[in-house]
């Protein structure tokens, strides 16, 4: 049975323990791997040995899920720099907290509020550390107590900054880690997470190498066709009309030139030019059109 330690404040304003109330907390449910097969998505081939993720949301240790949720973090990841990496791990005989049960999620997080307000005590008798870390502390406690981060799937609100509290305040209550449901990073969506908190626990089965997903193209940008024609292979040009062509080149030289052509003495004062245009006749032509 878990005993919690109360926690109540003097006239001063100060935490003191009070082992005098002491309420045993709610049977929790829990997961026992005897023997199972999971998978961990990575940007890094060759790891043979699996160390506590550098960045953590549910407590300290190794993340670890299902085949599909590790492939997209696999690719998610490599996009980064990299090669997106497929792991096959064991883990053997672990107990973890089931966080996927709302009734478990509710006493292990106003259990652990005990130990926020116990760290921020020491922190605040302390006085030679910063202000950041208990603020940060009173920050999670509300969230405990408004409820926000009380419920499935938002655990993350008060764990991801008390990472290592939380997973020590499950340690010494005789679990091995973490069951939960959580979103993934990027596209990867609410899938089951596995949090193992001893590394060496997790025993690498194999790796692979996973395709790395053709980049879709930009929107907006049209595709280059590259019309050649089967004979010699070269790209076809399209036809010009030289009639067209001398009609246009025609009223361009009877143009009046322009006011900035003037100011830069490209051409002599004159008299005016006349802009009757000239009489041209066209002969009907075929439409243009590509050599394929």
């Amino acid at each position: 049975m878990i005993v919690p330690i109360a926690i109540r404040v003097n006239q001063f304003g100060s935490y003191l323990l009070d082992l005098s109330k002491k309420e045993p907390l709610m049977p929790l449910s829990s997961v026992t791997l005897e023997r199972h097969v999971l998978y961990h998505g990575s940007a890094t081939p060759g790891i043979d040995e699996f160390d506590a993720a550098e960045e953590d949301t549910l407590g300290t240790g190794v993340y670890l899920t299902d085949e599909a949720a590790a492939r997209g973090y696999a690719h998610h990841r490599a996009q980064h720099g990299g090669v997106p990496v497929l792991y096959r791990v064991e883990v053997e005989k672990a107990r973890l907290i089931d966080l996927t049960d709302q009734s478990t999620v509710t006493a292990v997080m106003n259990d652990f509020r005990q130990d926020l307000v116990v760290e921020r005590h020491r922190v605040l008798a302390d006085q030679t550390g910063s202000w950041a870390w208990p603020m940060a502390l009173d920050q999670l406690i509300d969230e405990i107590d408004s409820g926000r981060g009380t419920e499935v799937g938002a655990v993350k609100l008060v764990t991801q900054r008390s990472g290592e509290l939380f997973t020590k305040h499950l340690s010494e209550r005789g679990f091995d880690g973490v069951y939960a449901w959580e979103g993934g990073e990027g596209s990867i969506g609410n899938h089951r997470t596995y949090v193992i908190s001893n590394p060496a626990a997790v025993r690498k089965l194999g790796e692979q190498l996973l395709e790395s997903p053709v980049p879709e193209k930009a929107p907006g940008r049209a595709a280059v066709v590259d019309r050649r024609t089967p004979e010699s292979g070269s790209a076809a040009v399209p036809k010009v009309d030289a009639e067209l062509v001398g009609v246009l080149s025609a009223l361009r030289a009877q143009a009046p030139p322009s006011s900035r052509q003037r100011a830069r003495g490209r051409i002599a004062e004159s008299a005016p030019a006349s802009t009757e245009l000239p009489s041209v006749t066209l002969a009907p032509m075929p439409a243009p059109g590509f050599e394929r």
